[in-house]
């Protein structure tokens, strides 16, 4: 239910006076609202059955910056313990309405003052309420949330009646609904201000600015509703530059917090670049391991196909020669030319000097021989092997000189020696033949 403020049926003489009042209100504020339609419509249906509220623009400063501001002001009538009381109200609409909600605040008037501690007020007059902490852009309506005010301002009023009914001061003025009322909207609408969260501490005024607050005035509170009056006054409240100071504050909070957020970052960025050089060294011997994979896969595929060559070669040979009968290699070595001839005595010769070698260490490891007589049949052995080594060389040389080939003389050798009617074999088998 929406209480004392629930829709009439049919719109009275006096509503639709409001209704007209509001439309050429809301064009003193032709360009300020991005939902105009919405706010018009929203304020109407709270119009149609609230008689105490008058719709009002004014015009706040903020150091260089002002802004004209729709406001709803005057009174919300209670009930409290028997009697009737008018607690007077001010409903501010900042630009994004109804995407934010209204700001409420008590406005006291002559004569009265905010209780201390209210569980919904603060000490600035600003109303907090579940309804507003829970504000809905397609439920929530107005006439609910002027409900939501009466029936928690029935519970515990928000203020009361002092002993003089003199005028507030401008230092007093300054520090209530001014500085969190109009002030906060040209906030808010600059984008130098914050949604309704939290009571806020009043600014101390450091160089005054001009201010325009609109405070409503209705009948004394403390006295039962004799038919509530509400109008306006206009007061010069002095505050400060709000924009430097706001400026200086976040500023301070810059400073104060940059350390803590930058510092991690400035580490952890550190700590990728570091990271990123690792990578980028392991990509790089990775690389340059994979090409020396490659190169030795392609190195082992060529031996492989020579290998295969070679061993198509001697299946052939051995295929050829195994019927032959009573062969007699001697025979087949004087059938041989010279240089090949040559070349197989000198490498019998070698390797017989490497059988000597052996018995010689077999020798000395049963101490048969001395150590002198080891060391100098070895070096007669070793000296006679080396020219041994260099003449069959030489001779190798002139074998693959007289063939047309720069493989080893071994292969040629030894390919000679097994295939002794064929043309000279290819310088692949004779280096397979060799190794």
């Amino acid at each position: 239910s929406q209480g004392p403020f629930a829709r009439s049926q049919k719109m009275d003489p006096q509503a639709a006076h409001r209704i007209a009042k509001l439309d050429e209100v809301l064009r003193q504020v032709r360009y300020q609202y991005q939902h105009k339609n919405r706010l018009r419509s929203d304020v109407a249906q709270l119009l149609q059955s609230c008689k105490t509220l008058q719709p009002q623009t004014g015009t706040f400063s903020g150091g260089a910056r002002s802004v004209t501001l729709f406001y709803l002001y005057g009174v919300v009538p209670i009930s409290y313990q028997g009697k009737s009381y008018n607690i007077p109200v001010t409903i501010y609409f900042d630009a994004p309405y109804p995407k934010q909600p209204p700001r409420c605040f008590v406005t006291p008037t002559n004569g009265m003052a905010l209780k201390p501690n209210h569980l919904n007020v603060d000490a600035g007059g600003m109303i907090y309420l579940p309804y507003l902490s829970s504000w809905s852009e397609t439920a929530s309506t107005l006439p609910q949330l002027v409900t939501a005010v009466t029936e928690c301002f029935s519970a515990s009023p928000p203020v009361y009646s002092t002993t003089t009914a003199q005028r507030p001061t401008q230092e007093q003025q300054a520090a209530q609904p001014a500085q969190q009322g109009p002030v906060a909207g040209v906030l808010n609408f600059l984008g130098l201000g914050g949604q309704q969260s939290s009571p806020a501490q009043p600014a101390q005024p450091a160089q005054p600015t001009p201010v325009v607050k609109a405070v409503p005035v209705a009948k004394a509170v403390a006295q039962p509703v004799q038919g509530p009056v509400a109008t306006v006054i206009a007061t010069t409240v002095s505050s400060r530059n709000e924009k430097e100071e706001l400026t200086k504050a976040v500023t301070a909070i810059m400073k104060e917090r940059w350390p803590g957020i930058v510092e991690p970052l400035t580490k952890d960025l550190k700590e990728q670049m570091t990271r990123k050089e690792e990578l980028q060294t392991a990509q790089a011997k990775v690389e340059q391991e994979e090409k020396r994979l490659q190169d030795a896969v392609a190195e082992v595929e060529q031996q492989t196909q020579e290998l295969q060559k070679v061993e198509s070669e001697l299946d052939t040979f051995i295929q050829a020669e195994s019927g032959r009968e009573n062969f007699d290699p001697e025979a087949f070595v004087e059938t041989m030319e010279p240089d090949r001839r040559q070349v197989l005595d000198l490498l019998s010769e070698e390797l017989s000097y490497e059988e000597l070698l052996t018995a010689l260490d077999e020798l000395l490891a049963s101490r048969k021989i001395g150590v002198e007589d080891f060391m100098r049949e070895v070096r007669d052995v070793s000296r006679q092997q080396f020219m041994c080594k260099m003449k069959r060389k030489k001779a190798e040389k002139a074998v693959n000189a007289a063939n047309g080939v720069e493989a080893p003389a071994v292969a040629a050798v030894a390919t000679a020696a097994a295939v002794p009617v064929a043309p000279p074999p290819p310088p692949v088998q004779r280096t397979a033949v060799a190794a």
